[in-house]
């Protein structure tokens, strides 16, 4: 009895250590992510972790619920349509449907640009199709066919067992110059690798297992960007991760072309060497957010030269008393304008020698037609640093007519005015003034075809000319695209309410922190209604080109059914100890639509 106990307890603790190992073997191969399967030289990447997932959590935000609404039913099933009338020409190319290539992806998806070791860049990707292989076979298979009827030659390698197809171009002797076609796949478990070469493919193949020392995720600057841009509390990774070296990739493309690397020479001495990276991530269903991205543009500390130029100290970016509570747009920087031009005047000298910029600067001032107006003395000392841009939309049935009004605040309302007049006399200067409610207001006639690209949502569409509003008010030089804009301001309707009084403002207004360098407000509804309201008014070709031209876009419902799953969004940035961290969200309705 005792031998027999001991048996049945000896299966159970084996079982369950069984049961554990697979489990943990199972949870180790799940986390072995692209990151340590590229190696370290990555020069630029986008990852989907999880496409299935990724479409879920989609049809579960408010932009989801929003095209899955039964309103939009008869114009969804329009689409629809047009796209499985496309698919039979796909499937005779490609040997399956549309439908079922797009189904493909069932987990990870990976794009890259890469250096193996000793090698060239090389662009490669990795798809995870799941239970998808015969559709990736019968693809894979079609594309060949249709590959080597051009002449391109297949050819296979082996590499650490595994089978590497090559499809490159068969070039017979005193034939001309072949192409640089050299495409090579392999597949691997449930992934299909593909990258141009078969160098790429092995490079990655040779991470597969993830131990291996020199991969993505050992990269610093990487590591630490993701780090960052990793949302507090989040129960899994970013759904969407991305990645860019711009300054290692032309590094790399100059060392292949003599004329590109002349322009590399000189990017120590203009500091943009520093700017090591840009990345971030994407996420959604996040927290209180429907969905949020983050950003950092990761630089190498001291920056020096140009990359001084972008000096965006902290503040408080609470909207000023003038900007109406109906802005449908707030955009607000703190820019270090001292220490920016002091960057820009030592680059200048560098190159042109000691005071080459003052100069210059003094020289234009002294000259006639710039009417005794010096630009650093007269104007750049007169900035404070502080810039915001205030959009509304006067008439909201009128979704057309959107206004915009830019405002840089001076240090001295009365010295700026006395450098406005200044300029306002130039001879030349195509300038009328007039006085309104006290203030002297400049304004400028700008022709048809050009305001249509300063204002694009003027009344019209730009095919009138416009008059643009310049004057100093509320110590901010503030330039009106539509004068009436200005006007308001300087009129100060105390009954229009402010901008930061608003319910809409305060709900995005929590999530920045008290001090920033740059904030964004968007009224999403306001943004997207001329759109919607143009491709409903039967414009779809131009929007959308001539495949949709059969739909009835007028059959869309009226914009309030889709306004309410459009809540304000906003963004911030803030300085980080590498350089700059921005982060964009769209927050979660407060009540179901």
């Amino acid at each position: 009895m005792k031998q027999l106990v001991q048996f049945c307890l000896s299966v159970v603790v084996g079982s369950t250590l069984v049961f554990a190992a697979a489990q943990s073997a199972r949870a180790q191969d799940e986390a072995i992510s692209s990151v340590r399967r590229l190696p370290t030289n990555v020069y630029a990447y986008l990852s989907v972790r999880n496409t299935t997932e990724l479409k879920e959590k989609f049809n579960a935000s408010l932009s989801g619920q929003m095209l899955n609404h039964p309103d939009l039913a008869t114009v969804r099933e329009s689409i629809v349509e047009v796209i499985q009338g496309k698919s039979e020409e796909f499937e005779e190319k490609l040997g399956t449907s549309l439908e079922e290539f797009l189904s493909i992806p069932q987990g990870e998806i990976t794009v890259a640009v890469v250096q193996p070791p000793g090698k060239p860049i090389a662009p490669v990707a990795m798809i995870d199709f799941g239970d998808k292989g015969d559709v990736v076979n019968t693809v894979l298979e079609k594309i060949t066919e249709g590959m080597q009827e051009k002449g391109i030659e297949r050819s296979t390698e082996e590499y650490e067992g595994n089978e590497i197809i090559s499809l490159k171009e068969d070039v017979a002797e005193g034939q001309a110059q072949p192409t640089d076609f050299d495409l090579a796949y392999c597949i691997k478990d449930s992934y299909l690798i593909i990258g141009k070469g078969i160098d790429v493919v092995q490079t990655v193949l040779a991470r597969w297992d993830g131990e291996h020392d020199s991969t993505l995720m050992s990269n610093d600057v990487f590591r630490y960007l993701v780090k960052k841009c990793s949302g507090e509390g989040e129960t899994s990774p970013s759904l969407v991760t991305w990645y860019l070296d711009p300054i290692g990739l032309v590094q790399v493309l100059a060392a292949s072309n003599p004329q590109m690397g002349m322009v590399v020479g000189f990017l120590p001495l203009t500091g943009l060497s520093n700017l090591k990276a840009v990345g971030g991530t994407v996420s959604m269903g996040e927290g209180d957010f429907d969905s949020v991205s983050r950003t950092l543009f990761y630089m190498e500390q001291p920056t020096t030269g140009l990359l001084k130029v972008f000096n965006f100290p902290p503040d408080s970016q609470v909207p000023p008393a003038w900007v109406p509570k109906n802005a449908t747009s707030y955009f607000a920087v703190n820019w270090g304008i001292d220490k920016a031009y002091r960057s820009i005047e030592m680059l200048v000298d560098t190159f042109r020698g000691p005071g080459a910029l003052t100069m210059v600067l003094d020289q234009l001032s002294e000259a006639q037609f710039n009417g005794d107006v010096h630009l650093k003395d007269d104007v750049i000392d007169l900035l404070t640093g502080k810039i915001r841009v205030v959009t509304d939309m006067p008439d909201v049935d009128d979704p057309e007519h959107t206004r915009s009004l830019s405002a840089m605040e001076v240090k001295n309302g009365e010295d700026a005015k006395a450098v406005l007049a200044k300029i306002a006399n130039m001879e030349g200067f195509p300038v009328e003034t007039r006085e309104y409610r006290g203030e002297t207001l400049y304004e400028i006639t700008v022709p048809a075809g050009m305001a249509v690209q300063l204002n694009p949502g003027q009344a019209g569409g730009g095919g009138e000319e416009q008059l643009i509003g310049v004057a100093i008010v509320k110590d901010h030089l503030m330039i009106g695209m539509d004068v009436t804009m200005l006007e308001q301001v300087i009129l100060g309707d105390a009954d229009a309410g402010k901008l930061s009084d608003s319910a809409a403002y305060q709900s995005i207004a929590k999530y920045f922190p008290a001090e920033t360098s740059t904030v964004t407000f968007t009224k999403t509804d306001a943004d997207v209604k001329t759109a919607y309201e143009f491709i409903k008014s039967g414009n779809s070709g131009f929007a959308f080109g001539e495949a949709f031209d059969d739909i009835d876009f007028s059959q869309l419902p009226d914009f309030e059914t889709i306004a309410k799953f459009l809540p304000p969004r906003g963004s911030y940035m803030v300085p980080d100890e590498q350089g700059y961290f921005l982060q964009s969200f769209t927050p979660k309705k407060s009540e179901a639509p």
